[in-house]
C-alpha cells in the first residue's frame, strides 16, 4: 500500500509544481536544527541473539543534527537536507551496540496555507540513507598477556563493525512559522515516515558481502525542528 501511494503522492507533487499562477511567489532559506529517527532491524537483531558475545542493537531511537536548505515557489515547497544520526551506546569497555547513519535526501510539497506567516505542507521524497553498526565485547575476562602471545586472542579484542545502505522515500507533514516582521526568519517543524524500496544485506570491512548475511529493510519514522534563516534581500 504504501508504494501505491508513494508514486501517486509523488506525482501529485511534481503536477502542483507545473500549475502556474499569476500570482508567483518565491520565498528561500537555509536552516539547520535537530533531528530524531527510529527504526527497528529485525534479521540482523535475530542473529545477534545466537551471539552472547554481543549485544543486539536497541537504538530504537536516535538523535542528531540536519541542516540544508528549502524553498518555495508558488506554493511548492523543494527541500534538500543533509541528516547525521548516533546512537547514545557504545562503551568500548563493555559488551555494547551502537548504531550510527547519515541521510540526503530531496522532498516535494505543497502549502495549503493561507496565511502568509504559516506554511502548512504535505511531501513525498526520495533519498538514501546509509548506516553503521558497531558491535563490542566484553574484554575484562582476556588476560592482557594472552593478548601479547596469541594473534588469535589479539583478534578477539576487535569490534564488529557492519554496515548496511538504502534507497528511501519519505511521506510526511511539515509546517513553518514565519516572522510576521521579517519572512527570512523563521521555525519549522517535519515528520514522516521513510522506508526502503528493497531489502539489503548486512556488510563488513568498508561493504564486503558475505554469504547468508542478514537482510533488513528500513522502516522507521524521523522528526525535525529547524531554524530557518533567508538571505539578506537587496535594496
Amino acid at each position: 500500500m504504501k508504494k501505491i501511494l508513494f508514486p501517486i503522492f509523488l506525482f501529485g507533487c511534481i503536477f502542483s509544481f507545473a500549475q502556474q499562477t499569476k500570482d508567483s511567489s518565491h520565498n528561500f532559506h537555509f536552516y539547520w536544527g535537530f533531528a530524531g529517527a527510529g527504526q527497528n532491524f529485525d534479521k540482523l537483531n535475530n542473529r545477534l541473539a545466537q551471539r552472547p558475545e554481543y549485544e543486539q542493537l536497541k537504538d530504537l531511537f536516535q538523535a542528531g543534527i540536519t541542516f540544508g536548505w528549502a524553498s518555495e515557489t508558488n506554493k511548492v515547497i523543494t527541500d534538500f537536507h543533509f541528516s547525521f544520526y548516533g546512537g547514545t551506546k557504545g562503551d568500548k569497555e563493555k559488551k555494547s551496540s551502537r548504531l550510527l547513519s547519515q541521510d540526503i535526501s530531496l522532498l516535494l510539497g505543497y502549502n495549503f496555507s493561507k496565511n502568509e506567516n504559516i506554511r502548512f505542507y504535505p511531501f513525498a521524497g526520495i533519498g538514501y540513507q546509509s548506516f553503521q553498526a558497531k558491535l563490542n565485547r566484553d574484554l575484562s575476562a582476556i588476560p592482557f598477556d594472552s593478548v601479547l602471545a596469541s594473534s588469535s586472542t589479539l583478534q578477539r579484542t576487535s569490534s564488529a563493525n557492519l554496515s548496511n545502505g538504502f534507497f528511501t522515500y519519505k511521506l510526511g507533514m511539515g509546517i513553518d512559522f514565519l516572522n510576521k516582521k521579517d519572512h527570512r526568519i523563521g521555525l519549522g517543524i517535519r515528520a514522516g515516515y521513510v522506508g526502503s524500496f528493497t531489502r539489503r544485506e548486512w556488510r563488513i570491512n568498508e561493504d564486503q558481502v558475505l554469504f547468508n548475511a542478514p537482510k533488513d529493510h528500513l522502516s522507521g519514522w524521523f522528526i525535525s525542528l529547524q531554524l530557518m534563516r533567508g538571505p539578506r534581500q537587496k535594496r
